[in-house]
């Protein structure tokens, strides 16, 4: 939080925390430089995958744990550890999935730049963590690629043969069994991350549904608390406050700030270079899954979008967004 103390400064940081990271990132159109971006990132980015590969190969060959690397500021929260050693790799980051949500979009500007090799080492390394939404998100950037990239059909045959020796060897060998495991275990219609917020908005009435119940301090905790049988009885036994984008966007404003939320991202997908579109779907398929409203991944994902779009088609269609 910016401001610590009494519930109006959480109050006032609710309020802030968008106007600042809209501000960020109004500020940072037209200014950014996509072949500086790409440098810094990719250092840092490289750093982060070679623990990534130190941490798997400690794992598979030797069964050591990866141990949390604690320089990032530890979370608070009750959802993210880092106190507890587990069986998927996550660097620098608190899970497999922020290090997964973290280095995608550089996985799309070095497709874009069509280093290859360097790709390949990415898309390794999402594997390797076993983040679920990685390895799906990463597939759909792969295939996007496949049929919209003018290549030689030589490199478009090298993709597919790459990702059947991959498939191959997640679903038939024990080289990816940790991460075999965790995609198994999954529950699709019970998950916190997939379905807890929408089953919640579904117990909302009419005029919860349209106007939301407010993005208050512990507003959606105090909802699950009064609603707290109703709730297990749909086997939802987190009643904390995590939701993800897309259904945090209903439970907290209602469905018609969804559709303005929705209708956001089809005009930037409206105008963008068909090229430059995945990284828009990466986002709008992410928001289904975690949290990219107004935080750290926010900035990351739409400075690096905006850094990556057509500046002209940006300014002088985004800018000026009518109905």
């Amino acid at each position: 939080m910016i401001i610590k103390g009494q519930l109006s400064a959480t109050y006032f940081n609710l309020f802030l925390m968008p106007i600042i990271s809209i501000f960020i990132i109004g500020a940072s159109i037209g200014e950014i430089n996509f072949q500086k971006l790409y440098r810094v990132y990719s250092i840092v980015g490289t750093i982060a995958m070679l623990i990534i590969y130190y941490q798997w190969v400690r794992l598979f060959l030797f069964d050591i744990l990866p141990d949390p690397i604690k320089i990032l500021p530890e979370s608070t929260g009750a959802y993210y550890s880092w106190a507890q050693a587990e069986y998927r790799p996550s660097s620098l980051f608190s899970e497999p999935q922020a290090y997964a949500s973290y280095i995608l979009p550089l996985l799309i500007m070095s497709l874009h730049k069509k280093s290859y090799i360097f790709s390949l080492a990415i898309l390794l390394s999402i594997i390797f963590s076993g983040s679920t939404a990685g390895i799906v998100l990463s597939g759909i950037v792969f295939t996007y690629y496949l049929f919209r990239i003018n290549e030689q059909w030589i490199v478009k045959i090298s993709f597919v043969v790459v990702f059947s020796i991959l498939a191959y060897l997640s679903l038939n060998t024990n080289v990816f069994s940790s991460q075999q495991s965790k995609i198994r275990s999954i529950d699709y219609a019970t998950d916190i991350r997939l379905a807890k917020g929408f089953q919640i908005f579904g117990t909302f009435n009419l005029e919860e549904m349209l106007f939301g119940i407010g993005n208050g301090p512990n507003g959606l905790i105090e909802y699950n608390l009064r609603h707290e049988s109703e709730l297990t009885s749909m086997n939802i036994f987190d009643l904390g406050d995590y939701v993800t984008s897309v259904s945090g966007v209903l439970i907290y404003y209602g469905i018609f700030a969804g559709f303005f939320y929705f209708w956001f991202f089809y005009k930037l997908f409206q105008q963008e270079d068909p090229k430059m579109r995945i990284l828009l779907l990466v986002i709008i398929i992410s928001s289904f899954g975690q949290t990219l409203l107004f935080n750290g991944f926010f900035l990351l994902f739409y400075i690096t979008y905006f850094g990556i779009c057509d500046k002209v088609s940006f300014n002088k269609n985004y800018l000026s967004v009518r109905f």
